[in-house]
């Protein structure tokens, strides 16, 4: 299932600016016109209808990125060298990337939580009441009108085996967008600048395309702008563990199911993170601050070790 990729001998910059400049275009017309239109994500960043709308009018515009400077300089298609059989190895690779970014993320957050030198990484909720109210908080539903909410575990368990499923489908064919983008076709344009310099450059640009949503409230809303930093800090952190899963892989299929999974499970840590009081900053707490950059990068690290089936 190897994906057929003709390596380039140097970067051709004039490509990557017009891919780069399409893709960030496209993302600050949609943000514009989001904002005009009222929506912005102060609420929870994370609803269901934030999802579909970043879902289908953003996250394309990597995908439409390649596709016309693959017209304009008449080269082969790499969509069509990216379909192909998958094997079990992506389910093992997705499954590790789930719970490894589940397991470090909570493990960061109940070793830094007692630590007075890390304010605001919150604590992990337990108590199916707190859990309650922040289900009230971020959703609007009345608790009362639904079934009783389980605690921490079971719920991390039900998001785990919802994220695989989303990841797969849906969530997946959303993410895909991006991923032909960034670690498809950019990565494939970077290659002469070695592994180092694809992810980190990657990561920048991919952080830096963010920022429309991120002053829309985002992720880290209320922070808006000082979100922008650690978005694309974040976003360097994930470039190298979705980079790593492609070459252990050899699909540009699987970084689309990882992002895809992460877009799912990242709710579940407004629920079972404490928040109400205050003692929760979204710069610094998981998914996207601090201590979810440094779980992506750890297990970055982690995948480093691993075999690849792509050179």
């Amino acid at each position: 299932m190897a994906m057929a990729i003709k390596p380039v001998q140097e970067v051709r910059w004039r490509r990557v600016a017009l891919f780069y400049g399409i893709a960030l275009a496209w993302a600050i017309v949609v943000g514009v016109v989001l904002y005009l239109a009222g929506w912005g994500f102060q609420f929870a960043g994370r609803t269901l209808f934030a999802q579909l709308l970043v879902g289908v009018f953003y996250m394309p515009a990597p995908l439409v990125g390649v596709l016309v400077v693959e017209r304009v300089y008449h080269e082969r298609s790499l969509l069509r060298q990216t379909f192909s059989n998958l094997s079990w190895r992506v389910l093992w690779v997705a499954l590790g990337f789930m719970l490894g970014l589940l397991f470090l993320m909570y493990g960061l957050t109940w070793v830094l939580s007692g630590d007075p030198g890390f304010p605001g990484v919150g604590d992990i909720l337990t108590d199916p009441g707190m859990i309650t109210m922040h289900l009230e908080k971020y959703t609007g539903w009345d608790a009362m009108t639904v079934a009783p909410v389980a605690g921490l575990w079971q719920l991390v368990l039900l998001a785990a085996l919802g994220s695989l499923l989303a990841g797969f489908t849906i969530n997946g064919v959303f993410a895909f967008g991006e991923e032909f983008g960034w670690r498809g076709w950019l990565a494939n344009e970077l290659r002469p600048l070695g592994t180092m310099w694809i992810n980190v450059l990657t990561g920048v640009m991919w952080g830096i395309w963010y920022i429309p949503l991120i002053l829309l409230g985002y992720n880290y809303a209320p922070d808006n702008a000082a979100g922008i930093p650690f978005m694309i800090a974040f976003c360097i952190a994930m470039s190298f563990l979705l980079f790593r899963a492609r070459k252990l892989t050899s699909s540009i299929l699987v970084p689309a199911i990882l992002h895809g999974i992460l877009n799912s499970f990242v709710g579940i840590f407004l629920l079972t993170l404490s928040d109400i009081s205050g003692d929760r900053s979204r710069l610094i707490s998981a998914p996207f601050g601090l201590v979810g950059t440094a779980a992506a990068a750890l297990l970055a690290a982690a995948f480093w070790f691993l075999p690849s089936s792509e050179s």
